[in-house]
């Protein structure tokens, strides 16, 4: 069966004929070398995908339909400082299904939230190679904001209970300096991710793993 491509184009969709911004459509014409009347699948990310052909100017919209969110989980992770790290880490997520990242600042990390930009497109790329349809929203957030988000909190420790990590909920993981024990708020729960101690984006996506089962 011939590999059909996926790709996500932002909405909302009003015109029959989709426009690829000029890196998607470069792919779809350059890279793979399709040609009019070829199958092409889209999505705008946030839950609606579709299946269409290409057309001079664009995608041809064909059947549409809607594609329920899973049950929210929020990975709540210090940011990384090698770029190469931090690609792996939205990567992986996006292709795991993670609803939202959250940048958390925590005392002993000190790496500013990434650029917006860079993360969307990594994201867009995981979710394109993945086939998904819901993008994860990513954004900065305090411990603050963790206790205010009416969710369970589970704290990636390597102290914790091997129990379940439930979703609806939001999962934890510390800096490589790990988490000042004060810091952790009290509605918190400890989780233990096995054995050894974890590099963050491998605690991140073992923890997604794991509560996506």
């Amino acid at each position: 069966m011939a590999h059909i491509p996926h790709v996500v184009i932002d909405g909302p969709w009003e015109d029959p004929i989709l426009v690829p911004d000029q890196g998607t459509e470069r792919h779809l014409l350059s890279v793979l070398r399709l040609g009019d009347g070829a199958a092409v699948e889209y999505t705008d990310g946030v839950g609606t995908r579709g299946s269409g052909v290409l057309v001079p100017g664009g995608i041809e919209r064909g059947e549409e339909e809607r594609v329920d969110p899973l049950p929210r989980l929020v990975i709540a992770v210090a940011p990384l400082r090698a770029k190469d790290r931090m690609r792996f880490l939205v990567e992986k997520l996006t292709e795991l299904g993670v609803s939202e990242v959250w940048w958390l600042a925590t005392r002993f990390g000190q790496v500013p939230a990434p650029s917006g930009d860079r993360v969307r497109s990594w994201a867009v790329s995981a979710l394109e190679q993945s086939r998904g349809t819901w993008l994860p929203a990513f954004r900065a957030a305090t411990w603050d904001e963790v206790e205010a988000a009416s969710l369970p909190v589970f704290v990636c420790d390597p102290t914790g209970t091997d129990e379940p990590l439930l979703v609806p909920g939001i999962v934890v993981i510390g800096p490589e300096g790990g988490l000042a024990e004060a810091e952790i708020p009290s509605v918190a729960s400890l989780r233990t991710l096995g054995p050894g101690i974890l590099r963050t984006e491998t605690a991140a996506v073992a923890a997604a793993v794991l509560a996506r089962r």
